[in-house]
């Protein structure tokens, strides 16, 4: 789509004035124009309601059905049904529906499909950009823009311009967004549960994918490798990323080497169809940089979306992994506790960019919590706030980039698996374990990869087979590495806290060595071993504490970090050696 001599991929809009010089495809709703690019997929259907679906969907739990079978369903269906439907459908869209003499548009799971709003204009459009240059030309009103806002809560880089919120559906006749999900109330699920319900509809999703041209990015992450399991397909192309960047963090240079070396590990053990897909720096034109940022409310990589539009996998559906860390903790634990709400909005705060800072922090706060109105039945706000706005914002604003060349396909990106995510127990979740029993039951090969740095699953077993028989002292922990009695945060460390437990099996008393080598004095205050008696300093640790253990005996300790630290250097800071010495 083009408008002001500006391309928008797969552009759409939608508004109550029919704007003849806006070139594409003219769908009415209601009192409600639609104009389309012809590159992107619709599907119309007239029954009890009128129903236009832009993009692409699949009905998780009948897999056979096309878009216009789901339609047809929703047309028939009261509210109940309808609502019910639309969380158990997967797939990247926007659906119009008449209901009665309204007009309401709901988004994906996540807007992945973004849909850009204005706070008083009649104006809806696919790009915050295409939302701003229209009111401006046609509703006489004036549109300020903002550098720098980086995907923020539900908010644009231009002033009351917002991303609809992915568990609300938008109003046109009374120009308001209305929140419907969640549903239902909060109910408490087992992982075998769960487990057994996902494992049904990722059955039938990959019955969908069956026919379609298709391709997966893979990585050594653990989201990906499940994925992986979940299709099973060794003859699927799987495409990693490299990147040549030499300006690239230390942190991102250590995360797509380790990609490369555990990814060639499996690709050559499982032969799989693969292709190392190197990211050139400075590969896009200035010019595509440019016209890139301008319809996109990100750039976060110029150089992929123009390599992938001129590559052998332009038109191809593209499978990710980016929304499975639901099933784990997608924030930290401490998020989860009874002053969540007030935590939230001090992370609003404390993260509020600086192309927002025309906002007062308290007007820009009280001004959201309005649009978002949250009513969370039970379920933890901290799963529906970054649902709505990290999902639901920066990472939809990222897969926009590439709308010109591929489309994208997750496989749980609807609201039946984000309930079913956030309803297990935290400890649960925490523990990835859920991630771990798909892969197992699907491609249990998978489990003796590394993960993000930890060791093996089979050098574990190795370990443990060799050690057993005089192995008295047990080390168990979450979100940490064990190996030859040392422990290790996982990296990249998404925590301040790090819990281990140490108990004595044997039928004897032990006494058990606790022992770092970090020895930077201006260090003192980051690091500390929390006991239930003690907390010590990471210094005062290197010539060890000793604990004596009684048989049966255990102690449970924490590492705790002073602040959340990205870096490898910091990761390895907190490494322990736990001994036995007699």
């Amino acid at each position: 789509m083009l408008f002001n001599n500006q391309e928008y991929f797969k552009g759409f809009l939608i508004t109550n004035k029919y704007l003849h010089d806006i070139d594409g495809i003219n769908l009415v709703i209601g009192s409600m124009h639609v104009k389309l690019d012809n590159d992107l997929a619709h599907f119309e259907f007239i029954g009890e309601r009128h129903l236009i679906l832009l993009g692409y969907a699949m009905d998780t739990h009948r897999p056979d059905d096309s878009e216009l079978d789901i339609l047809k369903a929703l047309s028939r269906s009261d509210d109940h049904q309808f609502v019910t439907l639309l969380n158990r459908m997967n797939g990247r869209y926007i659906l119009l529906c008449t209901d009665g003499d309204e007009v309401k548009i709901y988004p994906d799971a996540t807007t992945m499909r973004p849909l850009f709003y204005h706070r008083e204009a009649c104006v809806l459009a696919s790009h915050a950009k295409l939302v701003a240059d229209v009111t401006m030309s046609y509703f006489n009103q004036n549109v300020s823009e903002h550098q720098k806002v980086k995907g923020y809560l539900d908010m644009t880089r231009f002033a009351d311009i917002y991303k609809l919120n992915c568990n609300h559906y938008f109003d046109m006749t009374a120009h308001q967004t209305v929140r419907f999900y969640p549903s239902d109330s909060y109910s408490e699920r087992t992982l075998s549960e769960v487990l057994e319900q996902t494992l049904r509809l990722f059955d039938n999703q990959k019955q969908w994918l069956q026919y379609k041209d298709k391709y997966m990015t893979l990585t050594a992450g653990i989201d990906s490798r499940v994925s992986m399991a979940l299709l099973h397909d060794r003859t699927l192309p799987y495409l990693t990323y490299i990147s040549t960047n030499s300006q690239m963090t230390d942190f991102a240079k250590h995360a797509y080497k380790f990609d490369e070396l555990i990814v060639k590990e499996m690709v050559e053990d499982l032969a799989l169809n693969h292709t190392f897909f190197s990211i050139h720096s400075k590969g896009a034109p200035t010019s595509y940089e440019h016209a890139l940022y301008n319809q996109c409310e990100s750039l976060h990589n110029a150089d992929l979306s123009y390599q992938l539009a001129h590559s052998e996998f332009k038109g191809k559906l593209h499978i990710k992994s980016s929304l499975f860390g639901m099933a784990k903790l997608p924030m930290a634990e401490s998020f989860y506790s009874s002053n969540e709400q007030q935590m939230i909005e001090s992370l609003i705060l404390k993260k509020q960019p600086e192309g927002t800072k025309y906002l007062e922090p308290e007007q820009l706060l009280q001004s959201f919590l309005e649009r978002a109105q949250y009513n969370t039945k039970g379920f933890y706000l901290t799963d529906l706030y970054f649902q709505e706005t990290r999902l639901a914002n920066w990472h939809s604003n990222n897969t926009q980039e590439t709308d010109n060349s591929v489309e994208v396909f997750i496989l749980v990106n609807t609201r039946e698996f984000m309930n079913l995510f956030a309803s297990m127990p935290l400890a649960v979740r925490n523990s990835g374990q859920l991630h771990r029993e798909w892969i197992n039951h699907l491609w249990p090969v998978l489990n003796f990869y590394s993960v993000n740095g930890d060791f093996t699953l089979f050098e574990s077993f190795k370990s443990f087979k060799e050690n057993s028989s005089k192995q008295h002292l047990s080390i168990t922990g979450s979100n940490i590495s064990i190996q030859n009695n040392k422990i290790i945060p996982n990296f990249p460390m998404n925590q301040t806290r790090y819990t281990f437990n140490v108990a004595n099996n044997s039928d004897e008393r032990m006494t058990v060595l606790v022992q770092t080598a970090y020895n930077n004095p201006s260090g003192r205050g980051s690091i500390h071993l929390v006991t239930a008696t003690k907390i010590i300093d990471y210094l005062d640790l290197n010539s060890g504490v000793t604990i004596i253990l009684n048989p049966g005996d255990n102690f449970e300790a924490h590492i705790q970090y002073k602040k959340l630290n990205e870096s490898l250097s910091w990761q390895r800071a907190g490494e322990l050696t736990i001994k036995q010495t007699t």
